[in-house]
């Protein structure tokens, strides 16, 4: 009987991790009667998927599955990609590709409470080339954008989820729930292998990569995607220049108040697929002195290179001041002012300078 395990992510729960333990571990894999089957550039199946978000996936009709499949057995196939499928025709179609090629099909997903994936998952959409986060997250400089219905599609579990089991049946989706204490070993790889009942001590753990990045990327990185004024390559020269200590962390009652929105639903996942419930542990933000050390080093860091681009004009730098404002005032004001230096009579610069001057002589 051939036999297909299909893992659907979902994003920021150590896919990335897992998708590399695969591809390094083919020899072990292949003497357990495992084959890891990969379809594009990278270590996963993202080359099956054509995203769309925040309106959903669907599946490219371009890939040679029978090229992909033939003879294959146990085999496993990755792509947190696969988290963006948000309607059961979508979802559909991929059983109609698959099903020609296997006799049986597993679901894996693995689940982070919401607000924590928020979190991160908002975070990764600070860096360039991420259009299905800016799509679906937005790109305000906020720790964690405001709750929108949207982003029910990706963070109600219990609908998403639905959606599989219906299509490939309840008893053929394995849920984890992406908490370290419920990981074989702490490790999404090791547990992954563990899922599919085998001995993941002759397994080798991948080095960790895809990090959530820190506090100075993940604020300006936003910004520099929501003006969209410049090539990828600029963005990604300027947010790799950012100093980038610390994390950007929303307040405790910030995201508790957006955790809230899925507490009812979370409790049906939870009795449907008998889960334990997600762990209460509390967001940890910085404290005020922390957040205003690594301001002024990511602000030195940020205007020493803006104030070096002669083709930033000062509608630019103008924008970025504004979008900074209500957020970090010295920012503002440094950004306005170079603005005023290319354009001394704009009337909103300076009536911007203006006010941002008699906010800090209140501070």
């Amino acid at each position: 009987m051939s036999k297909l395990f299909l893992h659907i992510g979902s994003h920021k729960t150590g896919t990335t991790s897992i998708q590399n333990g695969l591809s390094e571990n083919k020899e072990a894999l292949e003497s357990d009667g495992f084959v890891y089957v990969t379809c594009g550039e990278h270590n996963n199946f993202h080359g099956y998927i054509i995203n769309n978000s925040p309106n959903g996936a669907y599946v490219n009709k371009n890939i040679d599955l029978h090229h992909l499949f033939r003879g294959n057995k146990n085999t496993i196939i990755s792509s947190e990609n696969f988290s963006f499928f948000f309607d059961e025709k979508s979802i559909k179609e991929i059983r109609k590709d698959l099903i020609p090629y296997f006799d049986d099909i597993k679901i894996i997903v693995y689940l982070r409470r919401q607000d924590l994936h928020l979190i991160s998952h908002y975070q990764e959409g600070s860096k360039p080339y991420r259009e299905s986060e800016y799509r679906l997250w937005g790109n305000a400089i906020v720790p964690i954008p405001e709750y929108t219905l949207i982003h029910r599609k990706y963070l109600d579990y219990h609908a998403r989820i639905k959606l599989w089991s219906n299509v490939f049946g309840k008893d053929n989706v394995i849920i984890r729930i992406f908490e370290a204490d419920n990981l074989v070993q702490n490790d999404s790889f090791l547990d992954f292998i563990s899922t599919l009942n085998l001995n993941y001590k002759k397994y080798n753990k991948p080095i960790r990569v895809n990090e959530s990045v820190g506090y100075g990327k993940s604020k300006y990185g936003h910004a520099l995607n929501f003006l969209n004024y410049s090539s990828e390559q600029f963005k990604g020269f300027v947010y790799n220049s950012l100093y980038d200590g610390g994390k950007y962390l929303p307040t405790k009652e910030g995201a508790s108040l957006y955790y809230d929105n899925y507490v009812e639903s979370n409790g049906l996942l939870c009795r449907e697929y008998n889960l334990e419930p997600f762990s209460n542990d509390e967001v940890q933000p910085l404290n005020e002195s922390e957040i205003l050390k690594l301001e002024e080093k990511v602000n030195i860091s940020l205007l020493e290179l803006l104030s070096g681009f002669s083709f930033l004009d000062a509608d630019n730098l103008r924008d970025l001041a504004i979008m900074a404002e209500n957020d970090n005032l010295e920012l503002s004001y440094n950004l306005m002012s170079l603005a005023r230096k290319m354009r001394p009579t704009g009337p909103l610069i300076n009536k911007k300078l203006e006010q941002y001057e008699k906010e800090r002589k209140k501070k």
